[in-house]
């Protein structure tokens, strides 16, 4: 949900961000755009798996997703305006599951092998929450 009451949903299969309202109608909730009820994710060089999305308190919009680059999972942090434009990208937040405080921090669920202190693995790998504080304007 948007700060306004518009419902905003990551559509993986076309790449975007619609907005609708509560009535399930599309919302022009993206200001001056020439499509204002959607907005297109950032152009990709490699196939993109999107996780998670949130939006803070005055509308910047947080995407969660990888791309698998030869065989490497790389995991990323997308920033967009409340317009939709694309601001910035924080990398290495491996994390499936995303949430953003009123201050901007991000915090993720992830499944990092936490050690134990005096350092070894344990057998069963934990899930976790990571706070992250992103590039924001």
């Amino acid at each position: 949900m948007a700060p306004d009451g518009t419902i905003l949903i990551l559509e993986s299969k076309n790449r975007r961000i619609q907005a609708f309202d509560v009535g399930g109608n599309p919302a022009p909730h993206f200001g001056s755009k020439k499509d204002k009820y959607y907005v297109p994710l950032k152009e990709e060089a490699y196939p993109v798996t999107y996780l998670d999305m949130a939006v803070e308190y005055v509308g910047y919009l947080y995407v969660l997703s990888y791309i698998t680059n030869q065989g490497l999972y790389q995991y990323r942090l997308d920033i967009y305006t409340p317009q939709g434009d694309w601001l910035c990208r924080t990398s290495e937040v491996n994390a499936s599951k995303l949430d953003v405080d009123f201050w901007r921090n991000a915090y993720t669920l992830n499944y990092e092998k936490l050690r134990y202190p005096d350092g070894t693995l344990p057998t069963v790998t934990e899930p976790s929450v990571s706070q992250w504080i992103p590039s924001s304007p």
